[in-house]
């Protein structure tokens, strides 16, 4: 696009220009998606670009109370059109938006056409666009040499109702993800909960109650003594009585052979 007669201007509406996160683009498409009558709120951001550059003298175009009816319901209430104003050129304060004192930046007018020229039911809004284009001293090159101040080139078209039904999938979609992931965390929790599945504080054994065969010798629980096992807590007791029987037997035999010093 061709900025008066010899600047040349990015007006790609898919364009992230610096500083900025997101893209005209986008932004459009957030209000076709998100704005409660996203036709009204489209029809007041080119009245207000319309304004601007019809009435450059009258101040009262360059300031937008935010507690006017329609400006709060289709720019307040409808956070992209919040944004598309403040890429204009817009301050937003407290109670009001407030345009700088550089006044509207073109590029960004000309990005605002180019992305609802991709939509064919705003055909109109795009010709009214046309002549801010030309207040802001832009205009659309052709190859031909010939320039026009609506989009000439082709698109692939989108549909308001597409986008909105688009949006409403993945908001169901988003919220049954969510809805599973919670029931699965409540799911684990009542479960580690109860002590099941693995060693827990309820529900955790201390000991084995009843019969067990442990290599071919039985035991009754860990801390007993079945038929023909040993438990651990027996072992260093009848090792120390084993010990005690020795002891004897050697005391014994010691009087036998002769007098036992000990």
């Amino acid at each position: 696009m061709v900025y008066g007669a010899v600047t040349h201007v990015n007006a790609d509406p898919h364009l992230v220009v610096p500083g900025a996160t997101t893209t005209t683009g986008m932004l459009v498409e957030g209000l076709c998606a998100h704005a409660s009558n996203p036709r009204k709120s489209m029809e007041l951001i080119v009245k207000i670009i319309r304004n601007l550059l019809d009435y450059p003298h009258d101040p009262k175009f360059r300031e937008l109370r935010k507690t006017n009816a329609a400006i709060k319901e289709h720019i307040v209430d409808v956070k992209p059109c919040s944004q598309l104003l403040r890429r204009l050129g817009f301050w937003e304060m407290d109670d009001v938006f407030r345009l700088q004192a550089s006044g509207i930046r073109g590029p960004e007018v000309a990005r605002i056409q180019a992305a609802f020229h991709e939509f064919p039911e705003l055909v109109d809004l795009v010709a009214d666009l046309g002549p801010a284009i030309r207040a802001v001293n832009l205009q659309w090159s052709q190859a031909n040499g010939t320039s026009t101040v609506i989009p000439f080139y082709q698109v692939v078209p989108k549909r308001i109702a597409d986008i909105r039904r688009a949006s409403e999938q993945l908001a169901q979609q988003e919220d049954a993800e969510l809805q599973e992931a919670l029931r699965l965390s409540q799911s684990e929790t009542a479960f580690l909960s109860s002590g099941a599945g693995g060693m827990g504080t309820r529900g955790a054994p201390s000991s084995f109650h009843g019969s067990a065969s442990f290599g071919g010798h039985g035991f009754d629980g860990l801390h007993g003594r079945g038929g023909g096992g040993l438990g651990p807590a027996n072992l260093d007791e009848e090792e120390d009585a084993e010990l005690q029987e020795a002891i004897r037997l050697s005391r014994a035999a010691a009087q036998e052979d002769g007098p036992f010093y000990g």
